[in-house]
């Protein structure tokens, strides 16, 4: 009894926040009876509160040991699992919690939230619905519901979400929070910032909502903004690593390489165990990482405890200090186990990619005929600047971004906003929706795109949209938006596909973590593009990277030749640039151009194996037909004289 009683009145003090107390009592409770599976299970539970997922399922594991069908302790084990990294075997936890308890709506929600962050967000949203019809006012599980539809796109329905969680909590900060996160994915930065500001106004000097606005204003190309938010958040804590880390970044972005490296070592001695300011550090160009920030590296890999997401993080910055090194073995391998990870939790479906992009190029090659006849607004022209990442489109966006004629947006949702709005006007999937839409409708989509423009860029000739992954909606692009154009960008597909698999791409990028994956899909692009040049001729030139590092100048006066501008050479000087650079070029185009990353993959080759045989025949190293596109347009531009376009042909975006 008297057991029981310390237990009571522990519980009781850690649901007034009184932690060290309650888990005083706890312990007392336990090193009389070591086993007693209460207390194992509510001390477990305070661990899980206070981050600490080790001692969480170290505890609730022994009480498990002695009452396996406990859905109470099933439900805290998941929890500590899941802090812990271990998601597959907390979903299990929690799967025989609920089969335990069929209506534990929380359980529900944490297994939604599980689901969540094990790259399964699809198969949490029925677990949010289902936790909703039982309490519709579970206000924790609207959010849920929201962020996981804005992490699958459906944004119309994550609103709704939002603002059914607002409507039941309008002065909970995290309501707020999660609406801001929503308009900051759809590129709402204004929006976005207001929302944060009143989580600000709810919770003042509020850390996370701070760093969150920074990157907001950061993402909206709002520097100073930016900065003065984090220096004010940096004076009240002077020691909060992830404000340092957010500083460093907005300076790498800025140019400020030096300040950079002098913030993420702050944030490393702030919080010696987060990996991504490691990751930050070490790939700064320039700069050689030392033997002790590599041992500190090497000393967080071998815990137990570091989550797999930190673990990827840091066999990144294991890697990338290697490869300086010239230590190839090594970089390589660490490379090999940072992308397993994701690989492991986003494979790559390739049936799906190829079905999607044949879909793709057959809905669209039905409607050449209206490529020409839709209608949109003739100011401030789309340049669509695509390719697969790391193919020389931040580079290129720079040189254009230069010209006094040309701003970019950067990276933006908005073609995959413009496909998922065809689903939305017609009620049918896209690409399967395309020959329904009326000539009218096409032209509303553009519209609807250039409308989201801001308005400090209505004296532009040309806006670029910097994606590089639009390139399977060139074809709807060029229906909505005839005046627009497109550049895109080729690189060597080994060099390309390479230096893809060296960077941390988010798991969405399923085809990112895998040699084979990264063949198979850069195959499929090439096959695609290929289709969109013979559908639209004279709308897309192709810039080889490999020529533009052997000679800018004559690349940059193609590219202006073929916008029909005239050529300057402030773009020469696209490195000094003061806009930020929001790519993981941000360190590379802050220099003038350099030729190390040309045949880059030549050192790693032994390594490459799966990578080469999966391309395409005619795009591995040797064959000539891989650069036939690109040189046939760059000898045609040399052999034609340009004529200038008429008054009709700029209207309907045709050469």
């Amino acid at each position: 009894m008297e057991a029981m009683q310390r237990l009571k009145q522990a519980l009781h003090l850690q649901q007034q926040g009184k932690l060290k107390e309650a888990e005083s009592l706890y312990r007392q409770v336990l090193e009389s009876e070591p086993n007693h599976i209460h207390g194992l299970n509510l001390l477990g539970a305070l661990c899980v509160n206070s981050a600490r997922p080790s001692e969480a399922v170290e505890l609730i594991g022994r009480a498990l040991e002695i009452k396996p069908d406990d859905p109470q302790a099933l439900f805290n084990f998941a929890l500590g699992l899941k802090e812990f990294g271990r998601y597959k075997e907390a979903v299990q936890a929690l799967q025989k919690s609920l089969s335990l308890n069929p209506k534990n709506i929380a359980a529900m929600n944490a297994l939604g939230s599980v689901l969540f962050d094990s790259g399964a967000p699809l198969e949490a949203i029925p677990l949010y619905q289902r936790a909703l019809e039982l309490q519709p006012d579970y206000t924790e599980c609207w959010c849920n519901l929201s962020a996981t539809l804005r992490e699958t796109k459906q944004f119309d329905a994550a609103l709704v979400a939002a603002e059914k969680a607002l409507e039941l909590a309008p002065k909970a900060p995290q309501v707020h929070s999660n609406l801001a996160d929503l308009y900051r994915a759809q590129a709402l930065f204004k929006e976005a910032a207001q929302e944060f500001q009143t989580v600000l106004n709810l919770a003042p000097g509020n850390p996370k909502a701070m760093i969150n606005l920074a990157n907001t204003y950061r993402e909206s190309d709002q520097p100073e903004a930016a900065q003065d938010v984090l220096q004010q958040l940096l004076e009240l804590e002077p020691k909060y690593a992830e404000a340092h880390n957010s500083l460093g970044y907005l300076q790498e972005q800025s140019g400020d390489r030096s300040a950079a490296g002098e913030s993420f070592q702050k944030s490393i001695l702030a919080n010696p165990d987060k990996a991504i300011p490691h990751y930050r550090l070490a790939q700064l160009k320039g700069r050689k990482t030392s033997e002790e920030e590599v041992a500190a590296v090497q000393a967080l890999l071998e815990r137990s405890d570091i989550k797999d997401e930190e673990r990827r993080y840091l066999f990144f910055a294991l890697a990338v200090a290697s490869d300086k090194e010239g230590l190839p073995d090594r970089a390589f391998e660490a490379w090999r186990q940072a992308n397993n990870i994701e690989a492991k939790r986003f494979p790559y479906d390739e049936l799906d990619t190829r079905t999607y992009y044949q879909a793709v190029a057959e809905a669209l090659s039905n409607n050449v005929s209206r490529l020409k006849l839709s209608s949109a607004p003739q100011l401030n022209a789309p340049l669509f600047i695509i390719g697969m990442p790391r193919s020389g489109t931040t580079l290129t966006g720079q040189i254009l971004a230069s010209h006094s004629s040309i701003s970019s947006l950067g990276e933006v949702s908005f073609a995959y906003d413009m496909a998922a709005s065809v689903v939305k006007k017609i009620g049918t999937e896209y690409p399967e929706g395309i020959d329904n839409l009326s000539l009218e409708e096409i032209g509303q989509l553009g519209r609807e795109y250039t409308g989201r423009y801001p308005e400090s860029l209505s004296d532009q000739v040309y806006v670029i949209d910097n994606t590089p992954l639009n390139f399977p909606h060139i074809g709807l692009l060029s229906m909505a938006l005839p005046n627009a154009k497109f550049i895109h960008c080729v690189r060597d597909p080994v060099d390309t596909c390479f230096s893809i698999y060296k960077l941390p791409f988010a798991g969405a990028q399923s085809f990112a973590h895998d040699l084979k994956a990264l063949g198979t899909k850069y195959s499929d692009y090439w096959k695609l593009m290929k289709q969109w040049q013979k559908m639209l001729s004279g709308r897309i030139l192709d810039v080889q990277y490999e020529e533009t590092v052997a000679d800018i100048e004559a690349q940059s006066r193609r590219m202006f030749e073929f916008l029909d501008l005239p050529y300057e050479d402030s773009v020469l000087e696209f490195h000094k640039s003061k806009s930020l650079v929001r790519t993981p070029s941000a360190s590379q185009v802050r220099e003038p151009i350099y030729s190390d990353a040309v045949q880059a993959w030549k050192k790693y080759e032994a390594h490459l194996g799966p990578l080469i045989e999966s391309l395409s025949p005619e795009l591995r190293p040797g064959a000539e037909v891989a650069a036939e596109p690109v040189t046939k347009v760059g000898a045609k531009l040399q052999e034609e004289p340009k004529k200038k376009p008429s008054f009709l042909a700029r209207l309907f975006g045709s050469d």
